[in-house]
């Protein structure tokens, strides 16, 4: 019985190392594209309460591959179908000078991109 609770326990401990180590293996064998970029941009809603619709691209020969929004209600976030940009739709509620929405976009060199080519 001893014999069987220290197998038990042995196996146990392997599989909690295995599951701490194999997080980091994978992460570690992930490509890291070189020459990010992040760009950023406070988009201003002309009355309040009222609405933002802002596009904001990447530069020529860059693509998406992060974006976020934020200080106002995101309605929508939605890339260009080919991944040179976001659009961001956003509910703008706070009287001016807070009367904005701020976008933020990630661009990676083309060649970079784990999807280019495709």
């Amino acid at each position: 019985m001893k014999k069987l609770i220290r197998i038990g326990l042995a196996v146990a401990a392997a599989v909690t190392g295995m599951l701490f180590a194999l997080p980091a293996l994978s992460a570690s064998a992930s490509p890291i594209p070189s020459g990010l970029q992040t760009f950023s941009r406070y988009f201003y809603s002309t009355s309040v309460p009222g609405g933002v619709n802002a596009t904001l691209a990447c530069p020529s020969g860059y693509r998406l591959v992060g974006s976020g929004a934020g200080h106002a209600q995101v309605l929508a976030e939605t890339p260009v179908q080919n991944f040179t940009a976001v659009t961001v739709a956003a509910a703008v509620s706070d009287p001016a000078p807070n009367n904005f929405a701020y976008v933020s976009i990630t661009c990676a060199p083309q060649t970079s991109s784990p999807t280019s080519g495709r």
